[in-house]
């Protein structure tokens, strides 16, 4: 986190901006016991 910067603006940032980023992209996961993997990929326009 960034000095002078609160939790409530990295939220406040996600809120803005993810759903933004999810126009574009699809975001997926895989588990494999404790390990979890993000994935995410284009969408086709």
């Amino acid at each position: 986190m960034m000095p002078g910067i609160s939790g409530r603006f990295e939220s406040q940032f996600l809120m803005t901006h993810l759903p933004l980023l999810l126009k574009r992209f699809s975001l997926s996961y895989e588990r494999d016991g404790s390990c979890l993997e993000y994935f995410y990929t284009a969408k086709k326009k």
